[in-house]
């Protein structure tokens, strides 16, 4: 990486020279660098740092909690004062520049960011921020914003790069042939050649450039045990000792060495927490580990869930939002994971607390999709709680949809009873025998976009990313969750999913039925309902794990040649195991411990005789049962 970094000066001296018009003058105030993925936005700001040290805050966002007042907190260590925006604004000395890595973490804050926190800042902004339209179209107060877009390496730059990871100039022109100077492209074309020269690029279909380039990397790590670690670092947000070695299923001091040994291959990141793949080669190691290995994935991810869950449970108060971020990491949910790890840089909606500018276009909607008698309602809320409405504007400036969302113990309770839905609510919760109280709960009061009403669309979504946001802000008090729909049948599948209920609390008013959902996240708030959701995805993976035909697990039977053979209960347990832990070398030590149920540092001719009988069993399918010299057994892939 040290190449990297050296070589940024002289392939990207320009877009350095742009960065740096930040500490001019009459320069901006704020810089958005973008740019697709891999193409070396981090590199980048890491030189623009590594020039101005002495002139830089920097800040990681992908460990940190995305609300305001752990960003405040986070800048007020950094700052070494207290932890608000006025003490931190004034002891920034001047020209200093807060450069933001990872801007797309805090994409539940980003309007706060430009509205709020910028034109506090009176000084520089840097970062890697998509130019949302609303950073073009809605600057921050008295603020410019200028964006870049990183682009690809001019072929000049990229064959210079090339030799001096160690191709003739002849090679180089060729890999960049077939990388088209995309940085990451580069680098592990490089790779794919250095370890065999023989390779032709040249040969691989456009569209499977990166996936076949990964594939690549993995085949040319030779130790089998860490291709298994590296493998395990791309289904987790992060990667530390006792992780990786509770997902291998090894011996702490195994765990240990590979840690050491994933720490020294390129594209592994040092953080502060642990390590961490590139995101490219993570997304394709994973998908293709859940494709051709599913077993070993859903082994890994339990293993995973266990000791993350046991954790939190005992983590303090500073370190619990790192492994709730694993555990969202974790879950498959696309609903919760990409509202808190969103897939791409760029929205098509922003969504705005909204004032007086906006009451027309909002009650516009509210009058198109609202039986009449809700429009004194949504009246009374915009007079005495404006606060409780977003609006959602899309690329052109217009509103298109709005929110409104409740925190009922910031509300008097007159208010909350004058509306017909709310005063349902609370009554339930009052009725309620659990101890959850009104600053406990958010009233999710409605939602809807112009065109589509309440229905599933962009506005819609863009939402109830918001809404996440309010989730975090609100933890570990938020417990209850309530709303209301006129037609539950689009969201019940969706709502199952995230653990809602549909109250017996009907509100009919003319020809409109209003529907009411609750989510009750238990006691320990947000942290409790994602971990519950991974634990359902777990659970139900490990229910429907596919084991071989010939292999009847409640039978406890081989079925070979439509002949059923006994297995005793070792028999059983051994080629569960083997079977349940795919392409897994899995020790003897580990056989006697999770099926003899002992401990044993001697002799193992026991499990030999197990194997040997199961071998004799399988008959013509006995060789899928692999001996590894030394070590154990491992049930074969590539069984017949």
């Amino acid at each position: 990486m040290n190449t990297v970094r050296s070589i940024v000066e002289t392939t990207r001296a320009s877009e350095l020279s742009f960065l740096e018009q930040v500490f001019d003058e009459h320069g901006p105030d704020v810089i958005g660098l973008y740019g697709i993925p891999g193409v070396g936005k981090t590199t980048l700001l890491n030189q623009f740092i590594k020039r101005h040290s002495n002139r830089c805050l920097t800040i990681n966002c992908q460990h940190l909690e995305p609300t305001p007042k752990a960003f405040i907190k986070k800048l007020s260590k950094l700052t070494n004062c207290e932890d608000n925006l006025s003490s931190i604004c004034c002891s920034i000395a001047p020209k200093t520049i807060l450069v933001i890595d990872q801007f797309e973490s805090l994409n539940l804050i980003e309007t706060w960011l430009r509205r709020e926190f910028v034109p506090h800042m009176h000084g520089h902004f840097s970062g890697r921020i998509h130019p949302d339209r609303q950073w073009v179209i809605n600057p921050p107060d008295n603020s410019e914003f200028r964006c870049m877009k990183l682009n690809s390496l001019s072929f000049s730059a990229a064959v210079s790069y090339l030799q001096t990871l160690g191709h003739t100039q002849i090679v180089a022109m060729g890999i960049n042939q077939f990388a088209h100077g995309h940085p990451l492209a580069l680098q592990l074309a490089s790779s794919a050649v250095l370890e065999q020269s023989q390779r032709k690029l040249n040969e691989i279909p456009p569209n499977d450039v990166v996936q076949t380039l990964v594939q690549y990397f993995v085949e040319d790590i030779k130790d089998h045990q860490l291709k298994q670690a590296l493998e395990a670092t791309a289904i987790v947000r992060r990667i530390y000792e006792p992780l990786l070695t509770a997902m291998l299923n090894v011996e702490e001091n195994v765990g240990a060495c590979l840690y050491n040994a994933l720490s020294e291959i390129e594209f592994v990141e040092h953080r502060e927490d642990g390590l961490s793949l590139h995101d490219i080669l993570k997304n394709v190691i994973s998908a293709n580990m859940k494709s051709q290995y599913p077993i070993r994935y859903c082994q890994y991810r339990h293993r995973a869930c266990v000791l993350l869950n046991e954790e939190m449970r005992h983590s303090s108060p500073s370190q619990l939002w790192r492994y709730t971020a694993d555990i969202i990491y974790l879950v498959e949910n696309s609903v919760i994971r990409s509202a808190f790890f969103p897939p791409f840089d760029q929205r098509e909606y922003s969504v705005e607390p909204a004032d007086e500018h906006n009451r027309d276009a909002i009650f516009a909607i509210i009058e198109k999709h609202e039986a009449p008698e809700m429009y004194r309602v949504y009246q009374q809320w915009w007079e005495k709680q404006i606060n409780t409405f977003h609006c959602i504007k899309n690329s052109s400036n217009q509103t298109v949809g709005f929110y409104c969302l409740i925190k009922p113990g910031d509300v008097s309770l007159e208010l909350i009873n004058q509306d017909p839905i709310t005063s349902l609510w609370a009554q339930h919760l009052s009725n309620d025998k659990n101890n959850c109280n009104l600053n406990q709960c958010l009233f999710i009061r409605r939602w809807l976009s112009l065109n589509e009403g309440e229905s599933l669309c962009g506005a819609q979504a863009a939402c109830w990313l918001d809404i996440k946001r309010a989730y975090l802000e609100m933890r570990p008090e938020l417990r209850r969750v309530y709303l209301t729909v006129n037609d539950l049948q689009p969201y019940s599948l969706i709502a199952t999913e995230l653990g809602f209920q549909v109250l017996d609390l009907d509100y009919q008013i003319n020809d409109k039925s209003y529907y009411s959902a609750m989510l009750d996240m238990g006691e320990g708030s947000v942290d409790d309902w994602v971990s519950k959701r991974l634990i359902q995805e777990v659970n139900q993976e490990q229910t429907n794990l596919e084991f071989p035909d010939w292999f009847d697990r409640n039978a406890r039977q081989l079925v070979l040649s439509h002949t059923r053979i006994d297995l005793t209960p070792l028999e059983f347990g051994t080629l569960e195991l083997l079977l349940s832990q795919q392409g897994t070398v899995i020790t003897r030590k580990t056989l006697l411990k999770q099926v003899w149920k002992i401990e044993y540092e001697g002799s193992s001719n026991v499990v030999d005789t197990i194997i040997r009988s199961l071998r004799r069993k399988l008959d013509d399918k006995a060789d899928i049962i692999q001996s590894v010299r030394g070590v154990g057994y491992r049930y074969r892939l590539n069984e017949k």
